[in-house]
């Protein structure tokens, strides 16, 4: 028996060896197709990004090349006497709103999402790309908030250009941001590309300010 026992010592070595060598091969295995899964979701997801930067720079060029000498904002932005009409609760479909805000594509990933206040407190948010949240988010603000803005607001809003800029061509790449209030007359639409008053600018961002603190979830907006 002594004699076998080097051979049998071998042989459990040999064993244990083989056993070994499969181990790490079926290890080395999972770790190729863990890189293979990592890789393939990078692709997917590097592919739904370029997607997202090709369809938002389609988009503004559409936008830019609809515009005849830099007016009809309402061709350009989808507003008009029907702005928000498509997004609106089905309590508010024939009430426009007070207060509407939006903002356009450019070359990059600028956050593009409406906004859309009501007199009685209504507020609607949908974010369509680079934004968060994504879709359509509701809530309830106090109606008092609105209407003083609408008062701070509104002698300005009622003498600023419908365009801005003003005398060229807005630069190339720039994201739009419109913004429309019901006044006393009637609906006004302002669209900002870029050289806006220091007030409109203002006024943009109390506008934005108001949603991200009315609603719950974090927001990611132009500002």
């Amino acid at each position: 028996m002594k004699a076998h026992y080097p051979i049998l010592c071998l042989a459990l070595f040999l064993l244990l060896a083989c056993q070994h060598r499969k181990e790490e091969r079926a290890w080395q295995e999972r770790l190729r197709q863990a890189d293979e899964q990592a890789e393939a979701r990078k692709a997917r997801e590097q592919a739904i990004a370029a997607k997202s930067l090709a369809d938002s720079a389609r988009q503004m060029q559409a936008y830019r090349q609809s515009r005849e000498g830099r007016i009809k904002i309402e061709q350009e932005t989808g507003l008009g006497s029907q702005f928000g009409k498509g997004l609106l609760p089905s309590s508010l479909k024939n009430n426009q709103p007070l207060i509407s805000f939006m903002t356009g594509p450019c070359y990059g990933e600028c956050p593009q999402y409406h906004l859309y206040f009501w007199a009685n407190g209504d507020v609607l948010y949908e974010g369509l790309a680079f934004a968060e949240p994504m879709g359509k988010r509701e809530c309830k603000i106090d109606p008092k908030k609105l209407k003083t803005l609408l008062a701070n607001w509104t002698p300005a809003f009622e003498t600023w250009q419908r365009y801005y800029p003003q005398e060229e061509e807005p630069l190339e790449g720039f994201p739009f941001k419109a913004i429309s209030l019901k006044l006393p007359q009637g609906q006004k639409i302002i669209l900002d590309y870029h050289d806006a008053p220091k007030g409109l600018i203002q006024l943009e961002k109390s506008i934005d300010s108001l949603a991200k603190a009315s609603f719950d979830s974090p927001m990611k907006t132009i500002f």
